[in-house]
């Protein structure tokens, strides 16, 4: 069972006193002190001490978006791809100047066309809160997606998290578009989903399947090639622990999705490369909303049975500006209650909830975790320190991951999210620390919690020391737990953090 914070990584909170000249002497103290000290100075200061931090996951990052706009660029021009100059979208040769499409590499000779691109592939000249940024940020997918490199997006996701010290990663990514939308193609959309899956099943879905995972088999091979991973191990991105969740899309067709969520669900279930499904997609937009109790229903269809896949979900990242009040009144519920999230994505909306404190509670008593991507939604809803939600599933006890969400569209880091949490919501270093554990601790990674019901390291590891060598028990109990062999390393690296402030 996952539980919150726990007693063996718990510290003193140092309050300064003018004209204290030395932080205390425990390097938790110690640390506490240089934190404050940091977070005094403001944002980038933070930013600054909080790049080395460890941090344990980041759970909610879709790897299209994560990927920088100079990257995209990069690629389309190596690629000989055109840009719409009208759209400022890339798009396929033949780059006919009649049509408006010109190569990349000519474009970017123009002196504003870097620029130009830039600006369409992301939030870098949007100042966020209005409903035009949200629609820049949804339309940007679009336009560089013509680009997108599975290998070199997942290659640069990974150094840059070693750069940041963070353990692991939960990509969303989307698998079998092909296959899938061939299948559906095929397919008479019913509400019989027995009837329908196994329409789905006659017609190649678990070719389909095969299919994913030999590509993904291949783009691992070439993600390592591509960090240099195969001629030293420790190689900048080798060592982040790397997984995926299959995204359905909820803007596309019912039968599509449901195609893409039989497929993601075995590929979960066959693949431990694959750990779950998401839902993704402007949760404001037409389809969304009229199809949300039957996207809900589906997810709870596919991810049924043995060897059930975990789910995480998008849900409630809504605002009155977006919707009216009906819309936001359930689909939190909708999403732990029938498509029996774990995780809930954003979760903006949740003050909007019919019996809104009740299901805090039930997320609580249920230990689903929210994932809180604080500049996107700054950038897409207009949430800022007054108006997250932050407050309020902390106050209910509901276990919180932050996360970046699309930080290459976003311009962000997860170090920049760390330090925006703790100067909007006054949080101290311990704070921090919960954070960091909670989001490895909500993860999906198999195996049992380091913590046990009491709140303290299990017994196998209850009397080392992290960062020491482990007893005989306690290396064979993390050796047949993955979640808590990540745990076990987060504490270490938390410790020596904490040594070098004590210096």
């Amino acid at each position: 069972m996952r539980r919150g914070f726990g007693l063996a990584v718990a510290v003193v909170c140092v309050v300064l006193a003018p004209g204290q000249a030395k932080p205390p002497k425990s390097p938790a103290d110690a640390t506490e002190f240089a934190f404050a000290a940091a977070k005094h100075d403001g944002l980038n200061a933070l930013a600054a001490f909080l790049r080395a931090f460890p941090k344990g996951a980041d759970l909610h990052n879709h790897l299209g978006g994560a990927i920088y706009a100079e990257s995209y660029i990069g690629w389309a021009a190596e690629q000989g791809l055109c840009v719409d100059t009208q759209a400022l979208a890339l798009a396929k040769p033949p780059c006919d100047g009649q049509k408006g499409l010109k190569p990349v590499a000519e474009f970017l000779r123009q002196p504003d066309g870097r620029e130009a691109l830039m600006n369409a592939f992301s939030m870098r000249s949007f100042a966020g809160g209005s409903v035009a940024d949200h629609d820049q940020f949804f339309a940007t997918f679009g336009r560089f997606g013509t680009s997108f490199d599975f290998p070199a997006a997942v290659a640069e996701v990974a150094a840059r998290a070693e750069h940041e010290n963070i353990l692991h990663l939960e990509l969303m990514s989307t698998f079998g578009s092909s296959d899938v939308w061939d299948i559906a193609s095929k397919l008479q959309w019913t509400d019989d989903f027995d009837a329908f899956a196994k329409q789905a099943r006659d017609n190649g879905l678990d070719a389909a399947v095969a299919h994913t995972r030999a590509t993904l088999d291949a783009d691992s091979k070439t993600v390592a090639a591509k960090l240099g991973c195969d001629k030293d191990a420790n190689a900048p991105g080798c060592h982040v622990d790397i997984e995926y969740l299959a995204q359905l899309n909820r803007m596309q067709p019912n039968a599509v999705v449901f195609v893409q969520a039989l497929l993601g669900a075995e590929l979960a279930r066959s693949d431990p490369r694959v750990l779950g499904i998401n839902i993704v997609a402007p949760e404001d937009s037409v389809p969304a909303i009229e199809n949300y109790a039957t996207h809900m229903r589906i997810i709870a269809y596919a991810t049924k049975g043995p060897r059930p896949p975990h789910v995480a979900l998008h849900a409630g990242e809504l605002t009155l500006k977006l919707a009216p009040p009906e819309v936001l009144n359930d689909h939190i519920r909708q999403a732990v209650e029938i498509g029996h999230a774990e995780r809930i994505g954003h979760g903006s909306d949740i003050a909007y909830e019919l019996g809104a404190d009740q299901l805090l509670q039930e997320m609580k008593q249920r230990h689903v975790a929210v994932e809180l991507a604080l500049t996107s939604n700054q950038q897409i809803l207009g949430l800022d320190a007054g108006t997250s939600p932050f407050r309020l599933y902390r106050r209910a006890g509901v276990p919180i991951a932050l996360s970046t969400d699309d930080a290459g569209v976003e311009r962000t880091t997860l170090t920049v999210e760390y330090a925006k949490a703790a100067i909007w919501f006054d949080l101290s270093y311990r704070d921090m620390k919960k954070l960091s554990i909670d989001s490895l601790r909500y993860s999906f990674l198999p195996g049992q919690d380091l913590w046990n019901e009491a709140e303290a390291v299990a017994a196998p590891c209850a009397h080392d020391a992290p960062g020491g060598t482990a007893s005989t028990e306690c290396a064979a109990f993390l050796k047949e737990n993955r979640r808590a062999a990540l745990e076990w390393d987060l504490l270490a690296r938390i410790s020596a953090f904490e040594r070098v402030h004590a210096k």
